[in-house]
């Protein structure tokens, strides 16, 4: 199974004591202009986030909007995850099968081993950001 790191926790907490906040369906979204880092980064690592959410059980793209929503209080705009869900299928990742008419995605072995490979996809992002940003900005 694939972990949420620890510092997402703490955005998480800031982000929600943000004074721009709107309550959509029961949760609280930030609605600065400028996006915040769980923000920026969860849309950057979207696809590696997906594959974490499926890792826990098959899903459709509300459930998975759902997800973020409800860990980090960020909403992807569902034409966004839809696209990503496509380009991961096209690469193996995940398969999806129609369900009555709901699209449920799921995990490939393929996509099993990087999340699988999850710890070492972080210490790689992890290394690339130090040297990218550095200590001396």
């Amino acid at each position: 199974m694939c972990r949420t790191p620890n510092f997402y926790s703490f955005n998480f907490v800031r982000f929600l004591s943000s004074p721009r906040l709107v309550t959509l369906g029961g949760f609280d979204l930030n609605l600065d202009l400028q996006p915040t880092i769980p923000n920026r980064t969860l849309r950057a690592f979207l696809d590696l986030a997906v594959l974490c959410q499926l890792s826990h059980r098959p899903m459709t793209c509300y459930e998975i909007n759902k997800s973020f929503i409800e860990k980090f209080g960020i909403m992807i705009a569902p034409s966004t995850i839809y696209s990503t869900l496509s380009s991961m299928e096209s690469n193996g990742e995940v398969k999806c099968a129609r369900n009555r008419h709901v699209k449920v995605y799921s995990l490939t072995e393929k996509g099993r081993k990087v999340t699988e490979n999850m710890n070492s996809i972080i210490e790689e992002i992890h290394r690339f950001l130090t040297m990218l940003l550095g200590v001396e900005c």
